[in-house]
């Protein structure tokens, strides 16, 4: 491991690799999975978007959700980065009307697309889904409930997950794309060892937000311009193993709802290589071609190059993007 890593996350990282050494029974016993599904996006033209991931259970990552002391948080930290994906799986997928059966590949991951939703201007609300406390109802809110089933496989037992797919409700209008370290909470991403040490040592609920960002978030996206719920994209250069801890930080923090992208990470040494401004980049193209109609305001900060991916795209798409608003990180070169 890289000498500066903070010996908290190494303790922390030991005892979990202890620990997740499979005894006899569990060894050929029955095995728990879990089903992280990311929340997607959907447009008329291109269908909608859903990503998912199978993998091992964990008891100590869910005891955390309750025990938030320093020990709980540590051994939740190293866990989300060490325990097994479930590849080669049947998982079943539905939304409304809407199911498929896929198979997940390396890392767990799955993916499928479905048809859009032909009900998304319906008058008759639904509700949805519970996001940080806040009822969501689909039809008027943009916003479209996903299911996916575990079916019991050998010794794997069945489990089931729900999230959440977003559709702005016009063609036309203004949405937004967010970073979210630094740029949402502060995280001071421009250290991957900062990173690491707040993931280990502290609960998602501990999460401390940047001043005025909800505020400024609900503003734009209650305006006139916004058109109708479901424009919200969060983009991260945060690794997928820690998308639980995300969606906890969600809920705690009652954060608005919206589409989001993680980084393909699952490994500690993979996260400190890994440079996410192609990553970023590509992720933005994607979510452009789906809305060719809307114009996007861009959210970044200085600690992980988010002006320069900003440029890239402006340059890219001059019409499509509104405005570009990078907060200044302190101790970064970068300028906003």
């Amino acid at each position: 491991m890289h000498r500066w890593i903070h010996n908290s996350f190494l303790m922390g990282v030991l005892w979990a690799v202890l620990v997740s050494f499979p005894s006899p029974v569990r060894a050929f016993g029955k095995v728990r999975v879990e089903v992280q599904l990311m929340p997607g996006f959907c447009s008329p033209q291109h269908g909608c978007t859903v990503r998912g991931r199978l993998v091992r259970y964990s008891t100590t990552i869910e005891k955390n959700n309750r025990k938030r002391t320093k020990k709980w948080n540590q051994l939740a930290g190293s866990r989300r980065f060490l325990r097994r994906s479930v590849k080669k799986k049947w998982v079943d997928v539905r939304m409304g009307i809407y199911q498929q059966r896929v198979r997940s590949g390396k890392h767990g991951l799955f993916f499928v697309r479905f048809p859009f939703p032909k009900n998304i201007q319906g008058n008759t609300p639904r509700q949805v889904a519970n996001w940080g406390g806040k009822i969501v109802w689909g039809g008027r809110s943009g916003v479209f409930r996903v299911t996916a089933t575990f079916p019991k496989q050998g010794r794997y037992q069945r489990s089931v997950a729900s999230g959440t797919v977003v559709a702005p409700r016009s063609s036309k209008g203004l949405s937004i794309i967010s970073d979210l370290d630094d740029t949402l909470i502060v995280s001071n991403a421009y250290s991957k060892r900062k990173v690491i040490k707040k993931i280990m040592n502290t609960h998602a609920s501990q999460t401390q937000l940047v001043p005025g960002a909800h505020t400024f978030l609900r503003e734009v996206l209650a305006s006139p311009h916004g058109k109708g719920g479901g424009t919200l994209h969060y983009l991260s250069g945060s690794p997928f193993a820690i998308l639980d801890r995300i969606q906890w930080m969600f809920a705690a923090r009652s954060f608005p709802i919206g589409s989001v992208t993680l980084s393909p990470v699952f490994r500690v040494h993979h996260y400190i290589r890994y440079k996410s401004s192609k990553y970023k980049i590509n992720a933005i193209q994607a979510i452009f071609r789906r809305y060719p109609k809307r114009r996007f305001l861009l959210l970044g900060d200085s600690g992980e190059k988010d002006s320069n991916v900003y440029d890239h795209i402006r340059r890219l798409y001059p019409k499509q993007v509104a405005g570009v608003l990078i907060r200044h990180v302190p101790n970064t070169s970068a300028k906003g």
